[in-house]
């Protein structure tokens, strides 16, 4: 039998629903860099270095009622969800920048405190 392989992601955020978004978005998780331990014969292992958020990336398709400044202001938590039924929840949402509207597109990034796969 034939396997399924992701190929889109449907992203709902509270007071919006499921967001008319460009193909292409992207889930990041969180975690914390790692740093090698150089020495003079190379390599020795490696380190914990500093924590980073997790990340959403995603263009949003504007239309009527999709407030840009509501969706710059949300504070939540964010559903990913994709198209093989695996579907991560990303918790603690901020909006990384302020929000622009360009050909029609709201490009916008979301960070979080951590992200958790359902």
């Amino acid at each position: 039998m034939a396997k399924k392989f992701t190929g889109r992601a449907y992203i709902n955020v509270p007071g919006f629903g499921r967001l008319p978004t460009e193909k292409g978005s992207t889930l990041e998780l969180n975690g914390v860099t790692k740093e090698a331990v150089p020495t003079d014969s190379g390599i020795a292992g490696f380190r914990d270095g500093d924590p980073v958020p997790g990340k959403i990336e995603l263009s949003v398709h504007h239309h009527k009622d999709i407030s840009i400044q509501q969706l710059q202001d949300f504070t939540g938590n964010i559903d990913f969800e994709t198209d093989t039924g695996v579907s991560f929840k990303a918790v603690d949402c901020v909006c990384e920048n302020p929000l622009s509207l360009s050909g029609g597109m709201i490009p916008a990034v979301f960070l979080a405190v951590r992200v958790e796969e359902q």
